[in-house]
């Protein structure tokens, strides 16, 4: 059984108002003051390329100005945003989350969090998916399969059990990318799981449900809320039985969380744990639809031999 935790609301107005003029993120031209950071420094030739290091914005994932602009990222003068003070807060996401006409979005800082037609653009990332079959996973038979080319888990009624699907490698350290939609109760996309079973899964849990997305949930194991995001905000954010995307990355014992381009979560948990398969949920309890595509995962540690269970030919309800 989950409860919610209610912690300090985080400034997804700053994220709304930005996404509201979307304009792409822009190399800024050499010699020019940065207008984007609290301290005005000089931005750093990128000497890879003809665009220039703009701290953390910079799209190194590329090779030069070409290949940005190929992926739909234009080079040119950055837009004025200037924090009101040298201590105000950075905005929740730097990169605003639409580029106009060119079917990438920007779902999380620097190039890893950008993504051209459902593919991430940066150089590194491999699909978990291929768009047929199941191949590369491990599942409770009756509750998953592939139906247009989109991952479906459906309990078909209220069930008392959880039913999960897994990766067949076990992963440490990765960033993903995976768009999520949900009908129903609960679900989510649960890294670094120690599985006992198809329903007994203790570990984290990037939660779908109401008062649920955008935390880190830890299931069946602390079961409680790591991180928490408020609900007020969620419901803005949200796109309701409607696709949304996750981009999250593990390291160590840190831990970040974008959902549809905003950071809902960030910090240290030194008692999670630290390697397992990937696995996502169907929640016991009622009805849950849950469904999943442009699965993309960039190891920052080589995997391991999975860990999950075999599938059962006997599955529970």
């Amino acid at each position: 059984m989950k409860t919610t935790t209610i912690l300090a609301a985080l400034p997804l107005t700053m994220f709304l108002a930005a996404s509201a003029q979307a304009k792409p993120p822009f190399a800024q031209k050499e010699g020019v003051k940065c207008t984007y950071c609290h301290s005005g420094q000089q931005p750093k030739r990128n000497y890879r390329g003809d665009y220039y290091k703009l701290h953390n914005l910079t799209f190194e994932g590329f090779d030069d100005a070409a290949e940005a602009k190929k992926a739909g990222v234009e080079i040119g003068p950055l837009a004025d945003s200037k924090p009101a003070s040298l201590t105000a807060p950075k905005p929740v996401v730097k990169l605003n989350a639409v580029y106009p006409g060119t079917g990438t979005l920007a779902f999380g800082d620097g190039p890893d969090g950008v993504v051209k037609d459902g593919k991430p653009v940066a150089k590194g990332w491999k699909s978990l998916f291929n768009g047929k079959d199941l191949k590369g996973f491990t599942w409770e038979k009756g509750y998953w399969s592939v139906v247009d080319g989109v991952i479906v888990g459906d309990k078909k009624g209220n069930t008392p059990h959880h039913h999960y699907l897994f990766t067949d490698q076990d992963y440490s350290d990765f960033e993903m990318h995976v768009d999520v939609k949900m009908t129903g109760y609960n679900s989510g996309v649960c890294p670094r799981v120690q599985p006992k079973s198809f329903d007994d899964v203790p570990g984290y849990q990037v939660d779908m449900g109401d008062g649920f997305w955008g935390c880190l949930w830890d299931e069946h194991h602390r079961q409680k809320k790591i991180f928490d995001f408020p609900t007020e905000l969620q419901n803005q954010l949200v796109k309701q039985g409607d696709w949304n995307h996750y981009y999250f990355k593990m390291v160590g014992t840190h831990i970040t969380i974008y959902l549809n381009g905003v950071k809902t979560a960030e910090g240290d948990d030194p008692d999670g744990f630290k390697s397992g398969p990937i696995a996502f949920q169907l929640c016991h309890g009622p009805n849950t639809v849950a469904s999943f595509k442009n699965l993309y995962i960039k190891p920052l540690a080589k995997p391991t031999k999975g860990t999950a269970p075999k599938s059962d030919e006997n599955p529970k309800p």
